[in-house]
């Protein structure tokens, strides 16, 4: 379907992909500008269309490459060797706040996206979705360490309110950023409360979480 787009120089793609993120990390999709990115991108709009269909095409091409961008890092990133859950999800954020650092107009598309309304395209980004969010769950819960849980908690259950509190968290701040750029105070705020949730869960689940 992009044949035309992969066949430019990869400077160009890089220039035409650059610019269509910054106008999109920025904006809704219905508010983003195709002659911003033009504009932007030093291209004519008849070049733009050529190369991709319509907005649409040109929003889920840049959706795919970002997630392929940031999901091969991240996940290529993770130390599945630590099997406290607990500290994973440290590890987790850690690495998403190193990805921000990386490509903070990628993080910042890529979470727009994420809780975009539109309906020309919030059913494609949420199909695309399901593959991501089960494999991130999968390395969420891979080779975990129960042990160090007490011995009167069931632990699947307390793995469900580890996932479901954090969870409940994610789409809380994931429905924020509509009306605020991710960025590295926002991103501190976040590694700040998710590490007060985490030392209240072990205080509560693991053993001798309550003991000073």
């Amino acid at each position: 379907m992009f044949s035309k787009f992969l066949k430019l120089k990869p400077e160009k793609q890089e220039q035409i992909i650059n610019a269509a993120l910054k106008v999109f990390s920025r904006e809704s999709y219905k508010q983003a500008s195709t002659d911003e990115i033009v504009n932007a991108a030093g291209i004519s709009k008849g070049a733009l269309f050529h190369y991709f269909r319509s907005k649409k095409d040109l929003y889920l091409f840049l959706y795919d490459y970002v997630t392929k961008v940031l999901t091969d890092e991240y996940f290529g990133s993770i130390d599945l060797s630590e099997r406290d859950i607990l500290l994973r999800l440290q590890q987790m954020c850690l690495l998403k706040l190193s990805l921000l650092k990386k490509h903070p107009d990628m993080m910042n598309f890529a979470a727009k996206a994420f809780v975009e309304e539109d309906d020309e395209i919030k059913g494609n980004i949420m199909e695309k979705n399901k593959e991501i969010t089960a494999k991130g769950y999968s390395n969420f819960q891979d080779n975990i360490d129960t042990s160090k849980l007490r011995e009167d908690v069931d632990d699947q259950m307390a793995l469900n309110i580890i996932r479901w509190t954090f969870e409940g968290y994610a789409n809380k701040e994931q429905a924020a950023l509509r009306n605020h750029p991710m960025d590295e105070v926002l991103f501190d705020k976040w590694i700040s409360e998710i590490n007060g949730y985490i030392e209240i869960i072990r205080k509560c689940l693991y053993k001798g979480g309550n003991e000073p």
